[in-house]
């Protein structure tokens, strides 16, 4: 099978990010932006600069959160010509009602309070997260892990179906 999750530090921070995301929480309902479900990056954002356009365009890459375990999904088959950078089919409109997507299981992720957790070879990364308007900011806080980068990440739930190959 060919590899299709080429380990570099762009998708690790991407995996980072959409961790925080996707993760149940024991916040108040209200306050909870963050669940079982599909989580894609918007893709019109820089390090520290939210999306131009309000999140309504997805990066390729996401992640998948059920019952505490988290996943890695890359996006497949896009056609889409208006992506960052003019990178034909490596981003997608979020109204998209139906994706197929290849998954690769991450592992474990927690929440407490306002802040995400996540531990990856051997080092645990704290995140803060904020709503916005579209879409949620993903930021580090304290010290990084040599994984994860100083920059913020922009993050919204795909609510299309999704196949899983």
């Amino acid at each position: 099978m060919a590899h299709f999750f080429p380990i570099n530090c762009k998708k690790l921070f991407i995996t980072v990010i959409c961790l925080f995301e996707l993760l149940p929480s024991k916040m108040q309902a209200e306050e909870q932006p963050i669940g079982d479900g599909i989580w894609f990056t918007c893709e019109f954002t820089q390090s520290k600069t939210p999306p131009t356009d309000g999140c309504e365009m997805f990066d390729d890459e996401g992640f998948k959160t059920e019952k505490g375990q988290l996943s890695y999904l890359r996006m497949i088959g896009s056609a889409e010509t208006n992506c960052k950078g003019q990178k034909q089919g490596q981003c997608f409109r979020a109204d998209l009602p139906k994706i197929t997507v290849q998954a690769k299981p991450i592992g474990d992720v927690w929440l407490n309070a306002d802040r995400l957790y996540v531990t990856w070879y051997g080092c645990t990364q704290d995140y803060r997260f904020f709503h916005d308007q579209g879409f949620v900011t993903v930021k580090p806080e304290g010290k990084n892990c040599f994984w994860s980068r100083e920059r913020y990440y922009y993050v919204a739930p795909y609510k299309g179906q999704v196949i899983q190959r």
